[in-house]
């Protein structure tokens, strides 16, 4: 298996996944474990815009704060 085709494999993996993978080693940590960095970092990233949305959508209008 080419490392293309293993890093297209460990991108459809989740994160508990991926770090199983890493540590049986059916992925190499080279691979595994900048994918599993940027995987961390989106679960963040979408973590905090789903906050900041709801945050948004809990304040009431403008028209009702005066």
């Amino acid at each position: 298996m080419n490392p293309f085709s293993r890093m297209a494999m460990a991108d459809k993996l989740s994160i508990p996944q991926l770090k199983v993978a890493i540590k049986n080693g059916t992925i190499p940590s080279y691979i595994g474990i900048p994918l599993l960095q940027d995987k961390v970092n989106q679960a963040k990233e979408a973590q905090s815009m789903d906050a900041a949305a709801q945050a948004q959508a809990n304040k009431p209008p403008i028209a009702q704060q005066v």
